[in-house]
């Protein structure tokens, strides 16, 4: 059986960008900082784009999870650009079917 933390980053503009990226990672946190992971990245001249940093954990290990993302997009003379993180509150326990 495999147990997985899933989480996403996604990106969504109202019109067709001339540039567009999403990237996103994902971190657990252990006794000596952040473990990496995952990473990914989608880039093109799309209005919606979503990154997917799924990962194996082991039955029962308990982690928090933190995942990072930045957004960038192009419409016209104007540029977009945000990055951001979430964070779980507590420790996760990893369990079939997850939250």
């Amino acid at each position: 059986m495999t147990y997985t933390i899933n989480t996403h980053v996604i990106g969504r503009c109202k019109v067709t960008p001339s540039a567009h990226s999403v990237e996103g990672k994902l971190y657990r946190l252990r006794w000596f900082g952040q473990e990496h992971l995952k990473s990914g990245k989608r880039s093109g001249a799309k209005k919606y784009h979503q990154v997917n940093l799924n990962t194996k954990c082991k039955k029962n290990s308990k982690y928090v999870y933190r995942a990072t993302g930045r957004f960038y997009s192009k419409v016209g003379k104007k540029t977009f650009a945000v990055s951001y993180y979430n964070q779980t509150p507590k420790k996760e326990t990893c369990v079939k079917g997850g939250k």
